[in-house]
């Protein structure tokens, strides 16, 4: 057996002792007193036992010279094909949304090192820039081989949930139970599912779904030997330290004599996997909240439309209505602290009533979302009282309501309904007109056929309300009886960097 380093070879098929010979070479009988004959052959049982893996395929040699009268020599080559690693690869659900899952779980312990080491996966969903997308809930198991199998090979998986790394036994961890993941999978059963290697490949890998609990843990064993993997055990209960409790052992090396190191699989770094632990990421939503009652109402003048009086969909405004949290002016778009909310225009006049729109889109920094284009609100209705351009010694007035605001290439034309008195229409341009009880703004143009005058812009009063119901808080618990009382209590939350 020139060069032997994987294999060894016994003339016994117990392995006892004096019956195995390795490397160089040996001579097994002279005469051959021992060997069987049929008359044109000698011929005898060897057992092959394989102790490490074939780096190529047919690597290992072994030579049958037979001396007696023709020196004939006969060669055979064998490959004893082993398992190089086991391991996880992401699919986009690492801690930095990419395939790398990383090894900084907090509560991995320096002397685990030996079992290969774990990985983090984090199931969530995730933002995918226009909206939420799917659970990214299942990884790649990826099996190597030690090299390609000279013959098509299946490989049999089994999962292992060993004990939680952290050192909690009640949440994470039942110490009490065999398994104690919150999430059933199918791959506890040997032979529930396996790899199927052609002569052309030495890796391969499926998917394998993981869990949403946190905590939840995962090892995978990889063995061409159904009979063998289905007697893996991996049991809390049977060891106490937890360093032993990450081991998958083999209970027919028995206990009390044999160690917890003794029983583990061999080449465990080749056959195992590293620890898949499940990790989640809580997400939070930056809300201001000034105390109550204050930053739930806005006021303001509204100083553009976009639309007509009857039909508008939104308004511009001379106040900042934005805050520290997303509205219609950020990328992601969110909907703003106004959304769903209350805006009223104008105020109660002579002749003229406030309008209210509700359950409005939303807003920006200085607008306020009212409706979809195909379904726009109005704001027509309100009062107005002009004067004409001598206002300033001895004004001529006019009252009544506006029905119609239409943005011109000079600012906007407000359509008037007047109820009283006559309009002095020639004195109306350099006057003025107050609209929903707002400021004073400039006339710049009349129309008397048209019943119109033209603003340079607008100066209408608007208060606007979020959708929270002020009455409601602070919520009162003296009605609800002691018992349930008690499940109330102030909560204090303190950041922390990680």
């Amino acid at each position: 057996m020139p060069g032997v380093t994987s294999i060894r070879l016994w003339t016994t098929n117990d392995k006892s002792p004096g019956t195995t010979f390795a490397g160089s070479t040996n001579i097994l009988n002279v005469p051959p007193s021992s060997w069987s004959s049929d008359g044109t052959f000698r011929y005898r049982d060897f057992w092959i036992e394989g102790v490490g893996a074939s780096v190529a395929t047919a690597d290992e040699l072994i030579n049958l010279r037979y001396q007696e009268t023709s020196n004939t020599v006969d060669t055979i080559s064998m490959t004893v094909l082993g398992v190089e690693r086991v391991e996880w690869l992401g699919i986009n659900n690492s801690f930095n949304n990419d395939p790398y899952l990383d090894d900084a779980d907090t509560n991995w312990r320096t002397a685990f090192t030996t079992f290969g080491g774990n990985v983090r996966v984090f199931p969530d969903a995730r933002w995918d820039g226009t909206q939420v997308g799917d659970l990214r809930d299942e990884v790649f198991l990826q099996v190597t081989l030690s090299t390609l199998p000279p013959v098509p090979l299946r490989v049999y998986l089994r999962e292992f949930d060993v004990d939680d790394p952290s050192a909690d036994s009640d949440a994470v961890d039942n110490e009490s139970w065999d398994f104690d993941n919150r999430y059933l999978h199918a791959g506890l059963t040997a032979g529930s599912f396996w790899l199927d290697f052609t002569t052309a490949e030495f890796q391969r890998s499926t998917h394998f779904g993981v869990g949403l609990i946190p905590g939840d843990n995962y090892r995978i064993v990889a063995h061409a030997d159904l009979d063998f993997l289905d007697q893996l055990e991996n049991d809390d209960r049977d060891f106490t330290a937890n360093f032993d409790k990450q081991r998958i052992v083999d209970p027919n090396i028995t206990q009390p004599t044999a160690t917890a190191a003794d029983m583990e699989i061999r080449a465990a770094g080749d056959y195992v996997s590293p620890t898949l632990t499940v990790w989640r990421l809580m997400n939070t939503e930056l809300d201001t909240m000034p105390s109550l009652g204050d930053g739930n109402t806005v006021f303001g003048n509204i100083v553009g439309v976009v639309g007509i009086g009857t039909a508008v969909t939104r308004v511009s405004v001379d106040k900042l209505l934005g805050d520290d949290g997303q509205d219609l002016n950020d990328a992601p778009t969110e909907f703003g602290r106004f959304e769903a909310g209350t805006i009223t225009v104008g105020q109660a006049t002579p002749g003229g009533t406030a309008v209210t729109i509700n359950n409005i889109i939303g807003n920006g920094n200085y607008f306020v979302e009212l409706r979809p284009t195909g379904t726009p609100a109005s704001i027509a209705g309100l009062g107005f009282t002009a004067e004409d351009h001598d206002y300033y010694t001895t004004p001529e007035t006019m009252l009544g309501t506006v029905t119609e605001i239409t943005p011109v290439a000079a600012g906007y034309a407000l359509t008037l309904n007047i109820t009283s008195p006559a309009p002095p229409w020639n004195d109306m341009v350099g006057g003025r007109i107050a609209v929903g009880g707002g400021t004073w703004v400039e006339v710049v143009a009349a129309n008397d056929v048209a019943s119109t005058v033209t603003v340079a812009l607008l100066s209408i009063p608007f208060t606007i309300h979020d959708d929270d119901v002020d009455a409601l808080l602070p919520y009162s618990t003296t009605s609800l009886h002691p018992l349930y009382q008690a499940a109330y209590q102030d909560a204090y939350i303190e950041p922390v960097l990680i």
